[in-house]
């Protein structure tokens, strides 16, 4: 997928273990999409059940990545 991401997304991913293909998963294959006030959330299962959340602003031309989680996780 063609995607663009924040320096705080990359500080995310790179903190908490998260690559560009979980991104991708989450992406092509979401679960859940809670609804959020800034970008579009979507949520999947990766990582032996983990679910991982990610943001994204979808207004741009190419996808903006603004942030990614672990659920549950604080920080």
């Amino acid at each position: 997928m063609d995607l663009d991401f924040t320096h705080h997304a990359v500080k995310r991913m790179t903190e908490f273990g998260i690559t560009g293909a979980m991104i991708d998963e989450v992406l092509s294959h979401p679960r859940w999409t809670p609804a959020t006030g800034r970008g579009a959330r979507y949520d999947g299962i990766v990582l032996d059940g983990r679910r991982l959340c990610v943001v994204v602003d979808e207004r741009r031309m190419r996808p903006l990545v603004v942030t990614a989680f672990w659920y549950g996780r604080r920080g």
